[in-house]
């Protein structure tokens, strides 16, 4: 029989039992300054002249961050746009164009009503999508995950975040 006598062996596994949240709050705190590089370069890069053009700076304004659970085992976090053409832009849409976009002119009649609507035919334009959101998330893949490791090492190995 083998007997041993581990020092410090109480720190250890006081230290063990708090790597949990330690791992837990790093992650999310990584996740969180994730969330606020994207953010950034979504404002200072897709939003300012590489995607779509700023004309009121609404879209811009409107860009926001936050986390989701951050207790919980899986923590997620939110970049994201509460205007409604901010997906549209995101994702593309159809539009309709011509003389029955808004129902045409109501003060034309006759041979009138029917040279306007022969000059503006009624159809449906195609806006491809000009993503800023997901291109944003999609270059900053690699910087994310340097993040997020770079929080659990802290935590791991320091043994704080």
């Amino acid at each position: 029989m083998l007997k041993g006598t581990l020092i410090g062996g109480e720190l250890l596994a006081e230290k063990l039992a708090r790597l949990g949240v330690d791992v837990r709050t790093a992650t999310s705190r990584g996740i969180a300054r994730a969330c606020l590089r994207i953010l950034a370069k979504v404002k200072a890069e897709k939003l300012t002249g590489e995607v779509l053009n700023v004309r009121t700076g609404r879209l811009r304004r409107s860009i926001t961050t936050r986390m989701l659970d951050e207790t919980s085992d899986r923590p997620a976090g939110i970049v994201g746009t509460n205007v409604g053409y901010g997906a549209a832009w995101e994702y593309g849409f159809d539009r309709k164009v011509g003389a029955g976009a808004r129902g045409g002119p109501r003060t034309l009649l006759g041979k009138a009503r029917e040279t306007y609507f022969a000059k503006h035919p009624p159809g449906t334009k195609h806006y491809a999508e000009r993503s800023f959101l997901r291109t944003a998330l999609e270059e900053m893949r690699p910087a994310i995950g340097e993040e997020i490791n770079a929080a659990l090492g802290r935590a791991i190995v320091g043994g704080g975040v």
